[in-house]
């Protein structure tokens, strides 16, 4: 079905919440419109999706964030701290992951630091 248009939600929500919304590669540039930013995915496999989930690849994230243009897009799906900088180099303003975070919370809170600490190093130098 269609997603409620981001306009409607600015209408109920308290000031100053943030509005995102999962994107895919049939999706039109249209539906960025009021969103603060996109979820775009699934960019790699990914175990969570399992293995004949459509992948839509690095090309196709960096179409999508051409297409956004100031609404920042952030890659899901298969995302590791190996992929950060090809994603990153796609034009991506961040990731987001089930697998990465939930791995590195069971090694612990530190180990969750270092993994934050890891991607927010490959973003904001880049």
């Amino acid at each position: 079905g269609a997603a409620m248009p981001a306009g409607r939600l600015r209408a109920v929500q308290p000031a100053g919440q943030v509005i995102g919304r999962s994107v895919h590669v049939t999706d039109g540039a249209g539906v960025v419109e009021g969103i603060d930013y996109a979820l775009f995915g699934t960019v790699f496999p990914s175990r969570s999706k399992g293995p004949d989930a459509p992948v839509a690849g690095r090309q196709a994230l960096a179409a999508w964030v051409r297409q956004a243009g100031r609404v920042p897009v952030l890659a899901v799906g298969g995302i590791d701290l190996s992929r950060c900088v090809a994603v990153r180099e796609s034009g991506a303003a961040g990731v987001a992951g089930i697998d990465l975070f939930a791995a590195a919370w069971a090694r612990g809170p530190a180990a969750l630091g270092d993994v934050v600490g890891a991607i927010h190093a490959v973003f904001e130098d880049g």
